[in-house]
């Protein structure tokens, strides 16, 4: 381990907790954040041996601030390692949970994954969040979504909300080297995703007999298509039929070139479809 350099006299700042909720906390060691971390046993604390450790190896000649997550075993390591250090210690207690009550004015909304939670899961919470507190008269100065803090490969996610003054404004804008850390969006909108499609069922002349039945036909069989794909596919030809089809009015009606030409644009074409 190489002794960091003392020249630059600053407060050094470190914090730990349990392994099994990677990134945090040797991903947050970087520049603008964390200069040591101290990962435990699998959802252990730390013990107050090696937080001694690297509290003595962080420190910079100006005091050591340890970050200590809101847990008993957490607390007491890291305030035992504090009472023997040799290096002036401050300890910031972290709460992860706690009630804002009535909040009002500008707000930061965080959307973690707690492992085993896609980023387009993530994103849908993050959206609907956005709109109900936009709903509620909030405004949403920071926005974040990553996985951050995990508990293995946990299915789910959680909501962090925090009231945002000046300061904390320009803290949270502030740079950081730390790998683990995601880039914040200035005042995030929601917007919903609109399909543009400028083709036309065409909707005059005789019923066209066999299209419509080919339509009825197929849609009795989405399923068994998606089932017989996932046996020489990937498992998604029924639900990309009934993407293309599921809404096609029927009685079909019109000239076959004209219905066909309809058909091969839902299929295979769809060019002018525009997603915002």
């Amino acid at each position: 381990m190489t002794t960091p350099p003392k020249a630059k006299q600053r407060v050094a700042v470190i914090s730990g907790g349990g392994s099994g909720h990677e990134p945090m906390h040797a991903g947050f060691i970087g520049s603008g954040m964390l200069d040591a971390a101290c990962p435990g046993l699998l959802f252990t604390s730390p013990n107050a041996v090696q937080i001694g450790a690297a509290t003595e190896w962080a420190d910079r000649g100006k005091g050591v601030a340890h970050v200590v997550k809101n847990y008993t075993g957490d607390v007491m390591n890291f305030t035992v390692s504090a009472n023997h250090a040799g290096a002036e210690v401050a300890q910031v207690l972290d709460g992860i949970l706690g009630s804002l009550g009535n909040p009002s004015g500008d707000v930061m909304l965080f959307v973690n994954g707690l492992g085993g939670t896609s980023q387009l899961e993530q994103d849908l919470i993050f959206g609907e969040a956005l709109t109900q507190l936009t709903d509620r008269g909030l405004k949403v100065r920071r926005g974040m979504r990553g996985t951050l803090v995990t508990s293995l490969n946990m299915a789910g996610i959680s909501l962090t909300l925090t009231v945002l003054d000046d300061e904390l404004i320009e803290l949270t804008d502030a740079s950081t080297a730390a790998p683990a850390w995601p880039g914040t969006v200035n005042d995030p909108e929601y917007a919903e995703a609109i399909l543009v499609d400028n083709e036309t069922q065409p909707d005059s002349g005789e019923e066209n007999a066999w299209l419509t039945r080919f339509v009825e036909r197929l849609a009795a069989s989405y399923d068994d298509l998606t089932a017989l794909d996932r046996e020489a596919g990937d498992g998604d030809f029924g639900q990309n039929m009934e993407a293309a089809f599921g809404d096609v009015v029927t009685p079909v009606r019109g000239a076959d070139a004209d219905v066909l030409n309809f058909f091969a644009h839902r299929m295979l074409v769809r060019g002018d479809v525009a997603v915002r």
